[in-house]
């Protein structure tokens, strides 16, 4: 669920969400589920649905944001020990240079 995309931007609240959830899980566990959840700071009360999901279900959720703040504060309390932050920092100019496989020349 990206929730910046057209299909998910009206769920901005913990109960949307929660709603949204149910309509797409399993009714019954019939193996492990995957979460996807990009940009999810969008979602006021999201932490708690996400910690429902965790104990409830045999799943992996895996959630991605561009919010600085987003794995702190309220995350960092409901969330304590189970989660794995992986900061992800933007390519510096000469890496970026390498990925293209261009070589950077200075005119004199």
């Amino acid at each position: 669920m990206n929730f910046e995309s057209f299909d998910y931007q009206t769920i901005t609240t913990e109960e949307a969400f929660r709603q949204k959830l149910n309509e797409l899980l399993p009714k019954k566990e019939d193996g492990r589920i995957y979460l996807l959840l990009d940009e999810i700071q969008v979602v006021e009360g999201w932490q708690r649905v996400v910690n429902g999901i965790r104990v409830s279900f045999n799943s992996d959720i895996v959630i991605t944001g561009s919010n600085a703040n987003m794995l702190s504060g309220e995350l960092a309390t409901l969330l304590s020990g189970r989660y794995i932050e992986i900061p992800i920092y933007p390519l510096s100019f000469s890496e970026f240079l390498t990925v293209r496989g261009l070589k950077l020349t200075l005119d004199k």
